[in-house]
């Protein structure tokens, strides 16, 4: 009796599926997460003035909403037609890199207020970012032409089945790696040098904030380099799934940000809860007790 389906389709229908997952696992982190900090959400949302890193933030947080519900849709749709697959990768691409780099952006603004708001440390900084999102423009539009969606080869199992796609994505996440060591570099140099001068308990919140989310964006960058370079097909995008990194960098600087709100005492009193950028050199590093009563 001849087999309906070879090897070769069982083994995709295998990649396809275990993307699914990979989607459905994000959008339950990303609710479990949500959740949790809604509360401290709510207080900070409504007791701070709007700026530069709340528009940010807010960017960072809500983005990943969309991407979710976008990846959920093509995993979960039965005969979804894989002309609309394009489309949506497209929009999802170009989504997260905005996601992306609004959390970038935030850790880019911090290490500008320690030093100081320096107009040198601007000017570099911001040609960093900028030439990294131009390259990472070009990469994405010569992986997206090399992407080809079919149908299914098992059509009990839902999803976008990409074909061909080249493994120059790599270059994009190498990229942000270099960018993300490059602001870490100026962060602990400027910050050892304050830490000398003056131990206080923002400057540690902040140093270990950046220790951390750079540590884990590093971890998922290798990650990503080694699994497009070194698997083959579809296996790459179990790990290298840029919703992935999108939410876990999202999720890592919203908490980091509220804990820092919460440290700094910006909530009380509400009229002066600036959290735009936070000058913090001098007398600004001055410890602060933390917030009581808010439930954060």
């Amino acid at each position: 009796m001849a087999l309906l389906y070879g090897p070769s389709d069982i083994a995709a229908a295998n990649d396809l599926q275990r993307i699914n997952y990979v989607y459905v696992s994000v959008a339950v982190v990303w609710a479990t997460d949500y959740v949790l900090q809604l509360g401290n959400e709510v207080v900070f949302l409504w007791s701070t003035r709007w700026g530069k890193t709340k528009i940010l933030y807010c960017l960072a947080r809500y983005i990943p909403f969309i991407l979710i519900g976008m990846n959920l849709f093509q995993s979960l749709k039965p005969n979804l037609d894989p002309k609309m697959c394009h489309p949506l990768y497209e929009v999802g691409a170009g989504l997260s890199g905005l996601s992306l780099v609004c959390s970038e952006c935030i850790f880019f603004l911090r290490t500008y207020a320690i030093w100081g708001r320096n107009r040198k440390v601007l000017v570099v900084l911001t040609s960093s970012l900028v030439a990294l999102v131009v390259a990472v423009i070009v990469v994405l539009f010569t992986y997206q032409s090399s992407i080809k969606f079919v149908t299914p080869p098992v059509p009990v199992i839902t999803g976008c089945y990409r074909t061909g796609q080249d493994n120059v994505l790599f270059i994009a996440y190498l990229l942000l790696l270099v960018f993300e060591l490059e602001v870490l570099a100026f962060t602990l140099f400027k910050a050892v040098k304050q830490y000398r001068q003056a131990h206080n308990q923002l400057l540690q919140i902040l140093i270990q904030h950046n220790i951390f989310y750079f540590g884990c964006g590093f971890v998922f960058s290798v990650a990503n380099i080694l699994c497009l370079t070194l698997l083959q097909g579809s296996n790459s995008d179990i790990i290298s799934s840029s919703e992935l990194q999108t939410a876990m960098h999202a999720i890592l600087v919203t908490r980091m940000h509220l804990h820092l709100w919460e440290q700094a005492g910006i909530s009380s009193p509400p009229q002066t809860a600036d959290f735009d950028l936070i000058p913090m050199t001098n007398m600004e590093f001055a410890e602060v007790p933390a917030v009581s009563g808010t439930g954060i």
